[in-house]
C-alpha cells in the first residue's frame, strides 16, 4: 500500500475478495490506521508563473519528522533545463531550504522534478514537482 501524502492523516483502504464459499462469494476487507510523517514539507509543487525573462525563484522548506531525522546527501533535477536550484541546510538542524530559480527566458511551459536524495531507508528521495508557465509581455 503507497502511504505518499499521507503523513499525518488516517489511511483507509479496502478490497473485494471473492471465495468459493456458495454462502459468502465475496468478503470486503478494510485496512485502516494512522500514518505516521516523515517530513514537513511547506510544498511540494512549485508554480512559476509570470512574464518571459522576469527574475522568479520560490524556496521550499524540508523538516525531518523528529522520530525519522534524515540528511539530504544531494539535490538534483531531473532535466535541469529551466531551473537553478541551490540547498542550504538551516541552522540548529532545523532542516532544509530547497530554492528552485526559473532560467526559461522566452513563452512557454515547462514541467521538471527537483529530487531530493536522503540517508533514509523510510525513504530515500523526496520528490519536488516544478511548473512554468511564461507568457510574452504586451507592449
Amino acid at each position: 500500500m503507497n502511504t505518499a501524502n499521507y503523513g499525518g492523516k488516517t489511511l483507509s483502504k479496502s478490497a473485494k475478495v471473492m471465495t468459493n464459499d456458495p454462502a459468502s462469494r465475496s468478503i470486503t476487507l478494510t485496512i485502516k490506521g494512522p500514518v505516521e510523517k516523515f517530513v514537513d514539507m511547506s510544498a511540494k509543487l512549485i508554480r512559476f508563473s509570470g512574464a518571459a525573462g522576469k527574475t522568479m525563484e520560490k524556496s521550499v522548506t524540508i523538516r525531518p519528522a523528529e522520530k525519522y531525522p534524515f540528511k539530504i546527501t544531494r539535490a538534483y533535477a531531473r532535466s535541469g533545463k529551466n531551473i537553478d536550484l541551490t540547498l542550504e541546510e538551516l541552522p540548529e538542524k532545523e532542516g532544509y531550504r530547497l530554492v528552485v530559480k526559473n532560467t526559461k527566458t522566452d513563452p512557454g511551459t515547462y514541467f521538471d522534478y527537483v529530487y531530493l536524495k536522503t540517508d533514509s531507508k523510510v525513504s530515500p528521495t523526496l520528490k519536488v514537482r516544478v511548473r512554468g508557465s511564461l507568457f510574452q509581455v504586451q507592449e
